[in-house]
């Protein structure tokens, strides 16, 4: 498998888990926070399909979906509500684009 390919399986096993103990704790959160999922071997193409995912997940549940990530080249790629850029150095800059 490709590295996109080993990321979509390893995006379904978590949104199932999640299912899973939603259902079993009947509790329905709407925040997700995704620490670097697209940082690792994954091509633009990857990041596209992924992307598609986390968008139907998000739309199905009304989910807010937060994805860090520290590729400059995902900013530019995808298509979001908001994308939150900061930069890092003497003091930290937030700039919302």
């Amino acid at each position: 498998m490709s590295g996109g390919e080993g990321r979509g399986i390893d995006l379904a096993i978590q949104f199932g888990l999640l299912d899973i103990a939603r259902i079993q704790a009947g509790i329905w959160p709407d925040l997700l926070i995704m620490d670097e999922i697209l940082d690792s071997s994954v091509d633009n193409k990857g990041i596209s399909k992924l992307m598609d995912i986390i968008k139907t997940k998000q739309s199905q549940e009304n989910n807010k979906i937060f994805i860090i990530s520290h590729r400059e080249e995902i900013g530019e790629s995808v298509d979001a509500d908001f994308t939150y850029y900061v930069e890092k150095g003497r003091y930290s800059v937030v700039e919302v684009r």
